[in-house]
């Protein structure tokens, strides 16, 4: 086997790994808010268009236009060693979770979202559940998050997205 194809295999499992992380947190979505139910839905209508049986917050958000933080769900590796809770106090900027925000922020963001709040669900590897970084403004729920003050006076919340959602006021059907 060529390296080339080594970098394929690679590339192809971290797309499957992002893939399923996704679902989760799709599913986590429907699931907290009562919607279920539209699960199978979306799914045939995204094996229609794409031919996989797949769950995106892309769908999500389509289906649901009114849902009040546009999340975006990625699987960033290696954050174990670089992003323990010292690392993020001592220089969040300069951390890969910042850049990946920035990034995903930027490329990822539809145009007619563009007024609307925006997180980036991750897959933390201290937590057993998805963690999100969001510029929706600390909740007053009940519930751990770290709020960081950014240069441009922008905050930045880290919490899970259990604790973001308990603090959303969002009803699908309104």
């Amino acid at each position: 086997m060529t390296m080339s194809e080594l970098v394929d295999i690679n590339k192809h499992l971290g797309e499957r790994t992002g893939e399923k992380f996704e679902r989760k947190v799709v599913s986590d979505l429907l699931t907290y808010y009562g919607l279920a139910s539209c699960k199978a839905e979306l799914i045939s209508e995204n094996r229609q268009l794409t031919g996989k049986r797949a769950l995106t917050l892309f769908q999500f958000h389509t289906r649901f236009p009114s849902f009040p933080v546009y999340l975006h769900a990625k699987v960033v590796t290696n954050l174990r060693k670089d992003h323990t809770v010292a690392a993020l106090l001592q220089n969040f900027e300069g951390t890969r979770i910042f850049d990946q925000y920035c990034k995903v922020r930027e490329d990822h963001l539809p145009a007619d979202c563009s007024g609307k709040e925006f997180g980036l669900v991750l897959k933390w590897p201290y937590l057993n559940k998805p963690a999100v970084l969001h510029n929706q403004g600390a909740s007053t729920e009940c519930g751990a998050r770290i709020v960081f003050r950014m240069r441009s006076h922008e905050a930045l919340v880290l919490e899970t997205l259990q604790s973001l959602l308990g603090g959303l006021r969002w009803d699908p059907n309104e």
